[in-house]
């Protein structure tokens, strides 16, 4: 019990209020439940054990000084009244990195110039140009007024000279062979790991021009990680979704100025904006799957807060509709019930055929569920192919319910038919004048369709009114006779040749015990059971009227 209570906080509370406010009762008590449990693999030991050795991090130095094509990556890095010990500790990890040829850009937007300036805004002028005239390799510029994120931003690219723009918050730290690991892969565009070309991308006029890398969260004191966010590949859809990409992230320079800046009006998703147009325009996306940023979370995070700014979700959804717009694609953007997740919803343009293709055995109850459960799709325009793979009678049997045409094709037996569905829950509610919500009812066992509705759908399917409403369950595989013609299912012939004629066909056909039947035969057609009486008037009737033609 102790244990749970060290886990509650007032920063904790306050966040779960919130959650609770915005999704519920019932996501609130999931989500506490997965807090309070204990986690099944925990990251810290993974993270010790999988992060670069020292012995690694000095092998990459020395393989570093022998590179002679490496490229200057300049990091970006917009300040605003940064906490000391996040401040030194952002550019420490960037002076502890194992490639060399770096740039660290600061441009502060804390007003230290003002005369109202705040205590903090001259302390990260005063820590800044600590560094920054210690370590050539540091700029460092004092704007004389915040002008935001995205200002801020722009004005630390204008100090950058390198061959790449990668992009760090003030207050994060970057593992220490990030860069050694992005000017590696940036490499393997041009050469392998033994200086042979690798044509693959220069061929295809395909260099990288974007890298990100696998990131976790870290604590205040940055010793603490948690949350790691192993990203996939690069995937268009899942970005059109969610920021997934977000740090730590390195672009071309001349992807950069081809795409221009951050831009202000999307503060709150101005690096979901920026990283959907390079990825419009980049020639290769490059993922590092390491765990090379750490994301600082502390109280005053967005991260930690994600209902602090809803301004931002409103942004990330122009983002993405902005950036559907420029690749001409129509799409409806929505933003989800979780913060930060989106849903793009793409119009049917056409109908393209389907071709659905299932393999069969001998597992008539499987496939009949499968076909089932296509004939539900709202989408029409598709056909289902079955391989039979050497099936016994009774499968055909089945087989001939559902494709009753057989022909065949290059010594292959084929089976052709119609599907009974393939009828939009939209399209039956329009024949049976309801809604689509009433006809998903009826699809779910909800409720049962009344006796117009029946009657309207009987009549559009051709079928007996009285065969749809008795229709019986267990004889559900047999399809629907049209009127006056009825399917009763099937009989077991006995020893003797004997069979038990079901209840509703005596019922129809008025056989009673006693009555005789007359068996006819037609080796093409089949047999046929007519009542002798029934037929004994059949022939007198036609006697008598052949008899009244003779005479005239």
């Amino acid at each position: 019990m102790k244990s749970i209570f060290q886990k509650i906080t007032i920063q904790k509370v306050v966040k779960g209020l919130r959650y609770l406010k915005h999704y519920g009762w019932k996501e609130f008590v999931i989500r506490l439940q997965e807090k309070m449990e204990a986690e099944n693999v925990p990251y810290e030991p993974w993270y010790e054990k999988h992060k670069a050795a020292a012995d690694q991090l000095e092998k990459q130095k020395k393989q570093a000084e022998k590179w002679k094509d490496a490229p200057k990556i300049s990091i970006v890095v917009p300040l605003y009244r940064t906490p000391e010990t996040f401040l030194r500790g952002m550019i420490e990890s960037v002076q502890a990195q194992t490639y060399g040829n770096w740039q660290l850009c600061l441009a502060d937007g804390s007003g230290a110039g003002d005369e109202d300036a705040d205590p903090k805004a001259s302390l990260v002028q005063s820590i800044a140009n600590e560094y920054a005239s210690a370590d050539a390799r540091i700029r460092y510029e004092c704007l004389t007024e915040n002008q935001g994120i995205a200002g801020n931003t722009n004005a630390a690219i204008a100090l950058a000279d390198g061959d790449w723009i990668a992009f760090m918050d003030h207050d994060d730290l970057l593992a220490p062979d990030a860069l050694f690991e992005m000017v590696k892969m940036i490499r393997q565009g041009f050469h392998d790991e033994d200086g042979l070309a690798a044509t693959a991308y220069r061929e295809a006029g395909n260099d990288y021009e974007m890298l990100y890398t696998d990131e976790d969260k870290v604590d205040m004191d940055g010793k603490t990680h948690f949350q790691p966010h192993l990203k996939p590949d690069f995937n268009i859809d899942l970005l059109r979704s969610n920021n997934y990409i977000t740090h730590f992230l390195a672009v071309k320079r001349s992807l950069l100025d081809q795409v221009g800046g951050i831009r202000s009006d999307f503060d709150g998703a101005q690096d979901y904006d920026f990283i959907l147009r390079c990825a419009e325009q980049a020639g290769a996306i490059g993922h590092i799957p390491r765990i090379l940023y750490h994301w600082r979370c502390h109280k005053e995070s967005t991260s930690e807060n994600p209902f602090s700014k809803q301004y931002a979700v409103d942004a990330g959804k122009r983002a993405i509709g902005e950036h559907l717009k420029r690749l001409g694609v129509d799409a409806v953007v929505t933003p989800t019930k979780d913060m930060g997740f989106y849903e793009v919803e793409y119009p049917l343009t056409e109908q393209p055929l389907v071709s659905i293709i299932i393999p069969s055995k001998d597992e008539v109850e499987t496939l009949r569920k499968c076909i089932a459960a296509i004939e539900k799709s709202s989408y029409g325009n598709y056909e289902v192919i079955v391989v039979e793979n050497n099936s016994c009678e009774d499968t055909f049997r089945y087989y001939g319910d559902i494709a009753p045409q057989e022909t065949t094709v290059d010594g292959i037996r084929c089976m052709e038919g119609k599907l009974a569905g393939g009828m939009s829950q939209e399209q039956l509610a329009e024949l049976t004048e309801t809604s689509r919500q009433t006809v998903s009812k009826w699809e779910s066992g909800e409720s049962i369709p009344d006796v117009i509705a029946c009657d309207r759908m009987a009549e559009a399917f051709g079928v007996a009114l009285e065969d749809m409403l008795h229709y019986e369950e267990k004889n559900k595989s047999l399809p629907l006779p049209p009127k006056g013609k009825h399917m009763f299912g099937t009989v077991t012939v006995g020893a003797r040749g004997q069979i038990v004629l079901p209840k509703k066909t005596r019922e129809v056909f008025q056989i009673k015990a006693g009555d005789t039947i007359m068996v006819l035969g037609d080796e093409a057609q089949g047999i046929a059971l007519v009542k002798a009486d029934d037929m004994i008037d059949f022939v007198q009737q036609a006697l008598k009227m052949a008899n009244q033609k003779d005479q005239n």
